[in-house]
């Protein structure tokens, strides 16, 4: 798995993803370092920036976790040159 860094609430951050697809979708399933692993997913949708709007794809009972984070994800992913087209 890749490592990336990310920046969140004004710190910088590393992390590690692994790509995968699911119905025809692309995930990433990313640590936050404290061995907590969620997936996220491009939208497909441009934000105001013109940046793409990054989403937790979640199961029955996960935690859903803060949308900034998640955005903050992906960006990293995008930025480390990690994200799938």
């Amino acid at each position: 798995m890749p490592p990336f860094r990310y920046t969140y609430q004004g710190k910088t951050y590393e992390s590690r993803a692994e790509h995968f697809t699911q119905d025809g979708y692309n995930r990433y399933r990313v640590t936050l370092g404290n061995d907590l692993w969620l997936v996220i997913a491009p939208s497909g949708i441009p934000g105001q920036d013109g940046k793409n709007i990054w989403v937790q794809s979640n199961k029955p009972g996960e935690v859903i976790q803060p949308h900034d984070l998640v955005q903050s994800l992906g960006e990293g992913l995008e930025s480390a040159g990690i994200k799938e087209t």
